[in-house]
């Protein structure tokens, strides 16, 4: 079952747990692990986001309150809340990983 962690990123640092490649906003490259992944900046609004078509997810699913623990043990994600270290950065990236078997 998924599940959900915070911590901090150093945006030198932001990669995939599982493969390492680069995810640094505003052009990260997805890997197939990614399920989703939103960059929640000081608007309201993500200022990037990918959302795998093969999931029914929407950016405001992703965002409504106690939702993340939901999306995580329905779909088996390994779900990834990380705030910024840098004032200059977004303030928030939340990921979604499928778990690898």
């Amino acid at each position: 079952m998924g599940e959900v962690l915070s911590g901090s990123f150093q945006v030198s640092k932001l990669i995939c747990p599982v493969c390492k490649v680069d995810l640094r906003p505003p052009n990260p490259t997805i890997c197939d692990h990614i399920a989703f992944y939103l960059v929640h900046g000081p608007a309201d609004e993500p200022f990037f986001e990918f959302l795998h078509p093969d999931y029914e997810l929407s950016t405001d699913k992703i965002l409504s309150t106690g939702s993340l623990k939901r999306i995580s043990g329905k779909y088996e994600f390994d779900v990834y809340v990380l705030d910024e270290e840098d004032a200059n950065y977004p303030t928030q990236i939340i990921l979604g990983l499928r778990n690898s078997d």
